[in-house]
Formats: structure tokens, sequence, C-alpha cells
């Protein structure tokens, strides 16, 4: 096994469903969890907040060797200081990123380096103009496909953009079309980004359920390995 394999980070990413918020304790909660929680209109997005919130806490939890309320999270906004910011521990320990869409959410978890997960329901309702998520060149690009290809490129390089933004911690800071990834008929890469992390970013494309796409991205020099877990299951064993 070479150094550079033994080096990659590995990334756990927990796959859930919607439909696995019935198992989440609310009540158990923190304060800024619960209030947000209340804010969500619509009950889906409640409930996609639910599980992605007590699948990190019971994660997070294990490492810690906590209970999953007892994990110290922080999710306050570095630019606001309001309580709608990425989870990250108040403290060392893993490395967490939530995204989610339609039916999925999706948790990954490192050891040791910053991670951005992304996954995008693909369908046309879930898609926006071109030119908020693509930069002048990858348009150009994007626009010599044929029609059949313009759905799966368009959601390929969206998650792409997405887990590097999250991984870096800028968030809706940074435009879209200000960063430029890989084609979507490539390996999955970071080709450019105003002030890039000095670490390095490494990003792959995740194997998804059928009719979504994911991507994954870290702070590493060095492709990270994954592996796929049963959120629903773990959910409904309670986290144990």
């Amino acid at each position: 096994m070479s150094s550079t394999h033994r080096q990659a980070p590995h990334c756990r990413i927990w796959w859930a469903r919607v439909a696995s918020a019935a198992a989440v304790p609310i009540a158990s909660f923190d304060a800024d969890e619960i209030e947000r929680h209340s804010a969500y209109r619509h009950q889906a997005d409640r409930d996609r907040f639910a599980v992605g919130v007590w699948l990190s806490r019971t994660l997070l939890g294990r490492a810690l060797e906590l209970p999953a309320a007892w994990v110290p999270l922080r999710r306050d906004c570095s630019d606001c200081g309001k309580p709608h910011g990425r989870p990250r521990l108040t403290g060392p320990g893993p490395h967490l990123s939530i995204s989610h869409s339609g039916e999925w959410i999706a948790v990954a978890i490192t050891d040791s380096v910053s991670v951005g997960v992304d996954v995008q329901e693909c369908d046309a309702d879930s898609m926006v103009a071109p030119e908020a998520v693509l930069s002048p060149r990858e348009l150009t690009g994007f626009r010599v496909l044929s029609r059949v290809r313009h759905h799966s490129a368009f959601f390929t390089v969206w998650t792409r953009k997405e887990a590097v933004l999250k991984a870096t911690g800028r968030g809706l800071r940074t435009p879209l079309a200000e960063v430029e990834v890989t084609r979507p008929d490539r390996a999955a890469g970071l080709v450019g980004m105003v002030d890039p992390p000095k670490s390095g970013i490494s990003l792959c494309d995740l194997v998804a359920p059928t009719g979504y796409s994911a991507a994954l991205a870290v702070l590493a020099p060095t492709t990270p390995t994954v592996s796929h877990h049963d959120g629903d299951e773990l959910l409904a064993d309670g986290g144990t």
C-alpha cells in the first residue's frame, strides 16, 4: 500500500430518508435547533432538518462517547452570528457536512479534515438558471451539449461546486459561477476559484440514489476514500 493511499482521508457517508423523521426525538434538540425546526413552513423541510440534526448528533456522539443530545454543536454564522451556519463542534473532533434534497438526507463525517457534501434531486423543478451556477467558460461548453445531456451535466457540476464551497466554509458568500470544476464527463476536480485553500482540495462524485446527483469535497491534497452507510437503520435503532 502506497504512502499516498495511507494518507488519504476517509469519509463516511450516511444516507437517510425524510420518513425517518418519525423516529427523531425533537424535544432533545437544543434551543437553537428547536427554534430553527419550528421556523420551517413546510413539514417536509422540518423533517429534513430534524433527520440531519439527529443523525449528526448520533454519529458525533459515537465518536465522542457522549449521548447524542449532549454533543456540543454550534451553528453560528461567521457573517451575522445567527444559528444558521454550518454545524461544527465547539472543540476538536470529527468534521461533518449535511445536505438534503427531495426524499434524501446525506451526512458526511471525517476524522481530521474539513468536508463538504452536496446532494441534489435531479428534476426540472430543482433547476436554476445556468448563468447562476456556471462560469462564462463553463457556459460555453454547456451550450454545445445535446439537450438530453444538459440535465445530468448541470446537476453534476452544481453538486461539485456546492461541495467545494461547503468544505471551505464559504457557503453562499462565494457565487457558484466564480468556482470552476472539471467537465461533467471527466473525473471530479477543482479547476479554479478565488483564494483557494492552501491545504489543497480534493473532489469526487458520489454514488447517489436513483434520480439524484451528489459530490464530496475535502480540504486535503489526496482524494478521499468513501464508505456509504444506512442512516435509516441507525435512526430506527435509536442511534445505538
